[in-house]
């Protein structure tokens, strides 16, 4: 794994978050998101994206909803790795309160 495909912060599961994705060659597609942190997430696809792609990602869960551009860094048949680019600072703090919340309650049930 190169540099600039490493992850930056911890990621954590996620349940009910999906995200629409819109590229330039590409109309809408909806993908599952498989976990997430402050700094970008994994996400389950229909169709293969190019590495280095950039796409603007519409975010929804039950807690948070946001959107993004992304950066592909990580590409297989069916999920993909994505770097946020422009995260405002309101977003990224309500996602780092996600992981912590889940940290937190993965520690506690040991």
């Amino acid at each position: 794994m190169n540099d600039s495909a490493r992850r930056l912060s911890v990621r954590v599961p996620t349940e009910e978050w999906v995200a629409d994705i819109c590229t330039e060659r590409a109309a809408h597609t909806t993908a599952q998101i498989i976990n997430i942190s402050a700094d970008g997430a994994y996400l389950i696809v229909e169709r293969p994206f190019q590495l280095d792609s950039i796409m603007t990602m519409y975010i929804k869960s039950p807690r948070l909803s946001f959107h993004t551009e992304a950066k592909v860094i990580h590409a297989e048949p069916n999920g993909i790795g994505v770097r946020f680019l422009n995260l405002d600072r309101v977003t990224r703090v309500s996602i780092l309160n996600q992981v912590t919340k889940h940290l937190n309650q993965r520690y506690l049930k040991r």
